[in-house]
């Protein structure tokens, strides 16, 4: 429930639809994990690492 509750809230922040083929346990075991699948929906450029904390 709580990973429906989730999803939700991602979705309406970031004005997204994940694809049902990315909700799954391996999408929700991390948070970077989840960031990945976030960030592959946002427009181009939106999902990039923070300006200074770019790694070389």
């Amino acid at each position: 429930m709580q990973a429906i509750e989730l999803l939700f809230a991602v979705e309406d922040t970031f004005g997204i639809s994940l694809p049902d083929e990315e909700l799954n346990d391996t999408t929700f075991a991390t948070a970077g994990s989840l960031w990945n699948v976030i960030a592959a929906q946002l427009p181009q450029g939106t999902g990039d690492v923070p300006a200074g904390q770019e790694t070389a």
